[in-house]
């Protein structure tokens, strides 16, 4: 029974991984279009990226927590993979929030 619950929640972890990959795509792809699209869409593609970096917070926290009390390598991975991608969000925000304090100013 232990074992079924520790493989549910590996299982649970992964699929809030995946949205925050997704999330992270977005977040990305918001950026660029804030960067090099219509300027005068530059705060609705900043509003798509804030948007997304949420989303993938929000799905890192719920690997997170589908992680707690877990161990072993798959976990680790999974952990390991989580803090890839909300390096990989910081960096993009960071871009983004740069691209439109230069629209504003």
């Amino acid at each position: 029974r232990s074992a079924a619950i520790a493989a549910a929640l590996l299982d649970a972890a992964r699929v809030p991984l995946e949205t925050a990959a997704l999330a992270l795509t977005t977040l990305e792809g918001s950026e660029e279009m804030a960067r090099i699209g219509n300027s005068n869409c530059v705060t609705d593609a900043s509003v798509a990226g804030f948007m997304a970096h949420t989303a993938c917070l929000g799905a890192l926290a719920n690997v997170r927590i589908n992680l707690v009390g877990r161990t072993g390598g798959e976990a680790e991975a999974l952990r390991s993979k989580a803090a890839e991608l909300e390096a990989g969000a910081a960096k993009a925000r960071a871009l983004l929030d740069a691209t439109l304090a230069k629209a504003l100013a």
